[in-house]
């Protein structure tokens, strides 16, 4: 059992996804390395693709984001909204 962190020690991790969840355990792996990651005294953030997905996680802050459009101006708002994500949960 580990000690927890203080929140200059804590890291704030950003995991992306972009794949569906029956294609080899992706489901599994991320819910796994969320739970470890918290486990550990860490902060989770989660951004996908996929709203039904992002819905599944209601321990840690999670988001919706089309970010694998093919819209340029798609690409460019999606950009900036990750951007904004990262500054707003410490993400470095």
């Amino acid at each position: 059992m580990s000690a927890k962190k203080t929140s200059d020690e804590q890291l704030s991790v950003m995991l992306l996804f972009s794949q569906a969840w029956d294609i080899g355990g992706a489901k599994t792996h991320i819910e796994t390395l969320v739970q470890q990651l918290r486990q550990n005294g860490n902060r989770v953030v989660l951004v996908g693709n996929d709203e039904e997905i992002v819905r599944q996680f209601k321990s840690i802050q999670a988001y919706c984001i089309n970010y694998r459009s093919l819209n340029p101006w798609s690409i460019i708002r999606n950009y900036s909204l990750l951007k904004k994500l990262i500054k707003k949960h410490r993400v470095k």
